[in-house]
Protein backbone atom coordinates (compact mmCIF):
# COMPACT_ATOMS: atom_id res chain seq x y z
CA UNK A 1 0.00 0.00 0.00
CA UNK A 2 1.14 3.49 -0.77
CA UNK A 3 2.61 5.11 2.40
CA UNK A 4 0.59 8.29 1.82
CA UNK A 5 -2.64 6.28 1.75
CA UNK A 6 -1.67 4.29 4.83
CA UNK A 7 -0.94 7.47 6.76
CA UNK A 8 -4.18 9.16 5.64
CA UNK A 9 -6.32 6.20 6.68
CA UNK A 10 -4.45 5.66 9.95
CA UNK A 11 -4.85 9.36 10.85
CA UNK A 12 -8.49 9.51 9.70
CA UNK A 13 -7.49 12.33 7.35
CA UNK A 14 -10.61 12.46 5.21
CA UNK A 15 -9.41 15.58 3.40
CA UNK A 16 -6.22 13.83 2.29
CA UNK A 17 -8.12 10.68 1.29
CA UNK A 18 -10.58 12.75 -0.71
CA UNK A 19 -7.75 14.69 -2.34
CA UNK A 20 -5.95 11.49 -3.32
CA UNK A 21 -9.17 10.06 -4.71
CA UNK A 22 -10.22 13.07 -6.77
CA UNK A 23 -6.68 13.87 -7.97
CA UNK A 24 -6.42 10.36 -9.36
CA UNK A 25 -2.96 9.91 -7.85
CA UNK A 26 -3.63 6.69 -5.96
CA UNK A 27 -3.72 3.52 -8.07
CA UNK A 28 -5.78 1.74 -5.39
CA UNK A 29 -8.77 4.05 -5.92
CA UNK A 30 -11.40 3.75 -8.61
CA UNK A 31 -14.73 5.45 -9.22
CA UNK A 32 -18.01 3.93 -10.32
CA UNK A 33 -20.63 6.13 -11.91
CA UNK A 34 -24.26 5.07 -11.61
CA UNK A 35 -24.46 4.84 -15.41
CA UNK A 36 -21.14 3.06 -15.91
CA UNK A 37 -20.87 -0.11 -17.94
CA UNK A 38 -20.30 -2.96 -15.48
CA UNK A 39 -17.60 -4.55 -17.62
CA UNK A 40 -15.48 -1.39 -17.27
CA UNK A 41 -15.57 -1.73 -13.46
CA UNK A 42 -13.72 -5.04 -13.77
CA UNK A 43 -11.20 -3.44 -16.12
CA UNK A 44 -10.57 -0.60 -13.64
CA UNK A 45 -9.98 -3.05 -10.78
CA UNK A 46 -7.68 -5.18 -12.93
CA UNK A 47 -5.71 -2.04 -13.83
CA UNK A 48 -5.58 -0.90 -10.19
CA UNK A 49 -4.12 -4.25 -9.16
CA UNK A 50 -2.04 -4.73 -12.32
CA UNK A 51 -3.77 -8.10 -12.54
CA UNK A 52 -3.84 -9.38 -16.13
CA UNK A 53 -5.66 -12.56 -15.08
CA UNK A 54 -8.77 -10.56 -14.03
CA UNK A 55 -11.13 -10.11 -16.98
CA UNK A 56 -14.79 -9.67 -17.79
CA UNK A 57 -16.56 -10.80 -20.94
CA UNK A 58 -20.13 -11.01 -22.10
CA UNK A 59 -21.51 -14.47 -22.78
CA UNK A 60 -24.81 -13.78 -24.49
CA UNK A 61 -26.46 -11.35 -22.04
CA UNK A 62 -24.47 -12.53 -18.99
CA UNK A 63 -21.35 -10.87 -17.60
CA UNK A 64 -18.70 -13.41 -16.65
CA UNK A 65 -15.77 -12.34 -14.46
CA UNK A 66 -12.70 -14.58 -14.65
CA UNK A 67 -9.55 -14.72 -12.57
CA UNK A 68 -6.87 -17.39 -12.82
CA UNK A 69 -9.23 -19.82 -14.53
CA UNK A 70 -12.06 -19.34 -12.01
CA UNK A 71 -15.23 -17.79 -13.45
CA UNK A 72 -18.24 -16.13 -11.80
CA UNK A 73 -21.42 -15.23 -13.62
CA UNK A 74 -22.74 -11.89 -12.37
CA UNK A 75 -26.53 -11.98 -11.76
CA UNK A 76 -27.43 -8.67 -13.42
CA UNK A 77 -30.93 -7.18 -13.40
CA UNK A 78 -30.31 -4.40 -15.94
CA UNK A 79 -30.90 -1.68 -13.35
CA UNK A 80 -28.91 0.68 -11.10
CA UNK A 81 -28.14 -2.15 -8.67
CA UNK A 82 -25.94 -3.89 -11.25
CA UNK A 83 -22.88 -1.90 -10.20
CA UNK A 84 -23.23 -3.09 -6.62
CA UNK A 85 -23.76 -6.69 -7.71
CA UNK A 86 -20.69 -6.49 -9.96
CA UNK A 87 -18.50 -5.16 -7.14
CA UNK A 88 -19.75 -7.93 -4.83
CA UNK A 89 -18.89 -10.53 -7.49
CA UNK A 90 -15.47 -8.92 -7.89
CA UNK A 91 -14.89 -9.18 -4.14
CA UNK A 92 -15.83 -12.86 -4.31
CA UNK A 93 -13.36 -13.62 -7.09
CA UNK A 94 -10.56 -11.52 -5.54
CA UNK A 95 -10.75 -13.32 -2.19
CA UNK A 96 -8.68 -14.17 -0.27
CA UNK A 97 -5.94 -12.02 -1.80
CA UNK A 98 -7.63 -8.63 -2.23
CA UNK A 99 -10.69 -6.74 -1.08
CA UNK A 100 -12.71 -3.78 -2.34
CA UNK A 101 -14.20 -1.28 0.09
CA UNK A 102 -16.19 1.89 -0.44
CA UNK A 103 -14.64 5.23 0.44
CA UNK A 104 -16.88 7.08 2.86
CA UNK A 105 -15.86 10.46 1.42
CA UNK A 106 -17.57 9.58 -1.86
CA UNK A 107 -21.07 9.21 -0.41
CA UNK A 108 -23.73 11.62 -1.59
CA UNK A 109 -23.18 11.69 -5.35
CA UNK A 110 -23.98 9.44 -8.26
CA UNK A 111 -20.31 8.46 -8.45
CA UNK A 112 -19.04 6.23 -5.66
CA UNK A 113 -15.39 5.82 -4.79
CA UNK A 114 -13.77 2.52 -3.93
CA UNK A 115 -10.39 1.31 -2.76
CA UNK A 116 -8.93 -2.10 -3.61
CA UNK A 117 -6.07 -3.36 -1.46
CA UNK A 118 -4.44 -6.65 -0.53
CA UNK A 119 -6.46 -8.31 2.24
CA UNK A 120 -3.45 -8.19 4.59
CA UNK A 121 -3.31 -4.39 4.19
CA UNK A 122 -7.01 -4.10 5.11
CA UNK A 123 -6.50 -6.38 8.11
CA UNK A 124 -3.61 -4.20 9.32
CA UNK A 125 -5.67 -1.03 8.87
CA UNK A 126 -8.62 -2.62 10.68
CA UNK A 127 -6.34 -3.38 13.62
CA UNK A 128 -4.67 0.07 13.65
CA UNK A 129 -7.73 2.19 12.88
CA UNK A 130 -10.96 0.22 13.25
CA UNK A 131 -13.10 3.39 13.31
CA UNK A 132 -11.62 4.62 10.05
CA UNK A 133 -11.93 1.64 7.76
CA UNK A 134 -15.32 1.03 6.17
CA UNK A 135 -17.22 -2.21 6.25
CA UNK A 136 -16.46 -4.77 3.61
CA UNK A 137 -18.89 -4.95 0.70
CA UNK A 138 -21.15 -8.01 0.83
Amino acid sequence: MEPRLHKAIRNRDEIEIEKMFFDGNCPNFFAVDCREDVQSIVTEVANSLDLDSLTADWADDKLVITRDGKAIEVPLNCDEGDRHVTICALNDILRPDHEIRMLVCSHGSDTAGFCVLPRDDWNGLDTESPDTTAEEIK
